[in-house]
């Protein structure tokens, strides 16, 4: 059963912009959930925020970069954000659909589906840049919904 949180509480993490940090992300949402006994939304947050930082991480270019990950619950939402200073906001690509059109010398054709993903699982998804100007948030929210 899922409980609806009734308080608000966060957490930001920030963590080198490699492939590892994906699972590092996945265990941040289920722990924090789980601390909250929220445990309804926990799938839907794990594919949210390893898309997020999927792309993040392959588009932040300087050695030693990092993502931030912001976790909230504010009132009966599940806000996810995920920080990168790189230039630019992301853009739903046409994922590829059949093998006829794998061209494996053509790296950006694969792939294509993570932010159709993340709409489909959040309620809300949005950008907002920073208030310095460089790089941007991209967020979802999941409204925790009671299980009765």
């Amino acid at each position: 059963m899922t409980a609806a949180p009734t308080t608000d509480s966060a957490v930001t993490k920030d963590v080198l912009a490699t492939g590892a940090s994906v699972g590092l992300a996945r265990s941040l949402v289920s722990s924090f959930l789980h601390a909250r006994g929220i445990s309804g939304i926990i799938d839907a947050a794990s594919v949210i925020v390893t898309e997020l930082v999927t792309n993040a991480v392959k588009i932040s270019r300087e050695p030693a970069s990092t993502v931030r990950i912001h976790l909230s619950v504010r009132g009966t939402d599940l806000w996810i954000g995920v920080l990168d200073l790189a230039e630019g906001s992301p853009v739903n690509r046409l994922p590829v659909a059949t093998l006829d059109e794998i061209d494996a010398s053509r790296s950006e054709v694969f792939g294509g589906w993570g932010l159709m993903l993340v709409q489909a699982y959040a309620d809300r998804f949005w950008i907002e840049p920073t208030s310095e100007g460089k790089g941007k948030w991209v967020c979802a929210a999941i409204i925790v919904r009671s299980s009765a």
